[in-house]
């Protein structure tokens, strides 16, 4: 915004060529709550929709209800739930979210 960098996301395809996963999606605190993130989750539909996507995955901790009411409010569901142990006592405790895209 006004050549300051607010946010960024990072996706690729996953190997089945049907789903796209979204591995990042960050933006400022001060930035958030003002539709930016809806935009850039948009940015990314559109990607995967160029590529033959069915749908866009991803994870998010369970504890960040921020992100998943932003997440629920773009049409994500809560498909499954994983706890993954990263190493020195740390897990990465997460929902996994899918959207499916509309095929016209």
């Amino acid at each position: 915004i006004g050549g300051r960098p607010v946010g960024y996301l990072a996706w690729e395809m996953v190997a089945d060529g049907r789903t796209l996963k979204l591995h990042k999606l960050y933006l400022l605190p001060e930035e958030q709550g003002r539709g930016l993130g809806q935009a850039m989750l948009r940015h990314v539909f559109t990607a995967a929709s160029t590529r033959g996507a069915d749908a866009v995955e991803l994870g998010v901790n369970r504890r960040n209800e921020r992100a998943l009411r932003a997440y629920r409010r773009a049409g994500f569901e809560i498909v499954d739930s994983v706890c993954t142990d990263i190493g020195g006592g740390f897990v990465m405790d997460d929902h996994i979210l899918r959207r499916k895209l509309d095929r016209d």
